[in-house]
């Protein structure tokens, strides 16, 4: 029977702990207890595990917006990349208990992405509690920290996709991703409350010199995008994987490298389809930053990803390299596939980040491919076929010693490019061949608006030594590309788009962090359901959306 590598890696994460707590069981004595009572560095420790997108990764790359900042670009980033640590004396083992985070989001209306913590939330109250341990000895290091989560899942209106056309489709599913632009992204997840642990951001890791290798389920960041990246984000919930990284940039001569390779494997909702011999897919993804020697406060960037549904054999030997798979053109009207019948998508960027930290801007932008070009002419022709792309800025200017006011800016458009005249494009994300499209239990791993979505966002925010308090604003049109696809008769007047507003903070005290966002939206024409022909004929599905978002933090 077939072992998933979800499997693998629990085993993994379990062995490494025992085979780590050998060496201090072996040395364990009186006078070693009370050795460890007394140096600071060794033994007993306890700290606060970043997230992703916690409030000191925002403070960090504050930093580098001011010149203080550190070597890491933070545009290759996952929570065991930044927590760090100095390593054990040789011979001990190090404890350090991840202090606990709990995360409470409420909705009003419907479900709202975060587009700040993985996994979705539903209608009401949803709840994320984690906390966890590190184990360190020598070059190994597990970080065990398991993830809870609860949603309400209150009812709210869905729209059922005509089962003759999709029989083993759950009437759960996304009603505007059949085939050609199949994706799993159902519109609700079940119809009662859901609870579930998993191992969330836990990982293995081995470092020799500056590679580390590992497994994980941990969540990462590949790109600059504040709200959205295009090929890797924390989107989706966070899937087991095995990686290859740069622990710390290589100095290569030409610049600073950053580098990570992964292999993984990616599950399908519960909430998808009845078809179980396609459940599970293998994803190959690679990523490199460098900053030129000439320019180091320039980061460019590129990334692919390769996703195939699993032979027989689950994730293979070769399956790392899928990455570096010319996997033709899938999606195209007659679809490519290899010589065992076996067909592969893919996406790509390029993305670069320039600091001015003399004035306190950054610009930076990411640009997306899903579709890999048939020839070099062919991209030359039509650069833009199949595109998207993020552009964003932000500025930051010093109050006082302590104050910072900073001004960000990012749009995100990943709706059909205007090739779609004379070459077949379907949404973003989705696929004709990978039924689930780019997804991992029913999420996209990419940007968090979604398939065929685009977005423009702006904020303000003043920062304070141990507060901040800022505004925000932003609109967002949802999955446009399915859209003129499959809305009969559609009409200007039909999109579904959604503006918001609201308010955020952050507040250290006592050894805490509490953080906050509130934000009020109105989505116009809810899943399309506008009928009206004339701009004076209002025929449609209008719904107020309130969200309130409250975490708490123990700092170390």
């Amino acid at each position: 029977m077939r072992r998933s590598l979800q499997s693998i890696v629990f085993l993994a994460l379990i062995s490494s702990f025992i085979t780590s707590a050998r060496p201090l069981a072996a040395q364990v004595t009186a006078d070693t207890v009370i050795s460890v009572s007394r140096l600071p560095n060794v033994g007993l420790r306890w700290r606060d595990l970043p997230g992703i997108h916690a409030q000191a990764v925002e403070r960090k790359r504050l930093d580098q917006l001011r010149g203080v900042g550190d070597e890491h670009s933070l545009l290759l980033r996952a929570p065991s990349t930044l927590f760090e640590t100095l390593p054990p004396p040789p011979g001990w083992l190090r404890v350090t208990l991840l202090l606990p985070e709990i995360r409470s989001v409420w909705n009003s209306g419907i479900p709202v992405p975060s587009q700040e913590y993985p996994g979705w939330e539903g209608r009401a109250s949803n709840l994320l509690l984690t906390t966890g341990v590190e184990l360190r000895y020598g070059p190994v290091r597990l970080i065990l920290a398991p993830e809870l989560t609860y949603q309400d899942n209150t009812d709210f209106q869905t729209i059922v996709y005509p089962l003759s056309k999709i029989p083993h489709r759950s009437t759960f599913a996304s009603p505007f991703h059949a085939p050609p632009h199949s994706l799993d992204t159902p519109l609700r997840f079940g119809p009662t409350a859901r609870t579930r642990i998993g191992l969330g951001q836990s990982s293995l890791t081995v470092g020799a010199g500056p590679i580390e290798v590992g497994v994980a389920t941990e969540n990462f960041w590949w790109g600059p995008g504040i709200r959205n990246a295009l090929v890797m984000s924390d989107n989706a919930a966070g899937f087991p994987h095995a990686f290859l990284r740069t622990g710390d940039p290589l100095d290569t001569g030409l610049g600073e490298l950053e580098a990570r390779w992964i292999v993984g494997e990616l599950a399908e909702s519960d909430y998808f389809d009845a078809d179980r011999s396609n459940d599970d897919r293998v994803l190959s993804a690679a990523a490199l930053v460098l900053r030129p020697a000439f320019q180091p406060n320039l980061s460019l960037g590129i990334t692919r990803a390769v996703y195939s549904l699993e032979s027989g054999q689950g994730v293979e030997i070769t399956s790392p390299f899928d990455v570096f798979r010319d996997i033709g053109r899938p999606n195209a009207a007659n679809g490519d596939t290899d010589a065992e019948g076996r067909a592969y998508d893919q996406i790509f960027s390029l993305f670069g980040r320039w600091l001015f930290p003399q004035s306190g801007f950054e610009t930076y932008a990411e640009w997306a491919r899903f579709e890999q070009p048939r020839s070099f002419g062919d991209f030359l022709e039509t650069p833009n076929h199949t595109q998207g792309y993020t552009l964003g800025l932000q500025w930051a200017k010093p109050i006082d010693e302590l104050s910072t006011l900073r001004i960000q800016g990012e749009l995100t458009n990943l709706e059909l490019s205007s090739t779609y005249r004379t070459r077949r494009v379907i949404s973003s994300y989705a696929s004709t061949v990978i039924p689930q499209g780019y997804t991992n239990r029913g999420q996209v791993i990419g940007a968090s608006i979604g398939p065929g979505a685009s977005s423009q966002w702006l904020a303000a925010d003043f920062f304070h030594d141990r507060w901040n308090l800022g505004a925000f604003g932003g609109r967002i049109r949802w999955d446009n590309a399915a859209y003129y696809d499959v809305i009969p008769n559609a009409t200007y007047l039909g999109h579904d788009v959604s503006i918001f507003a609201g308010v955020r903070g952050a507040l250290q005290v006592r050894g805490f962090e509490i953080s906050t966002r509130l934000q009020m939206g109105n989505r116009y024409n809810y899943l399309f359901q506008n009928y009206a022909r004339a701009i004076d004929d209002v025929s449609a599905v209008d719904i107020r959306n309130f969200t309130a978002q409250f975490t708490l933090r123990a700092l170390h």
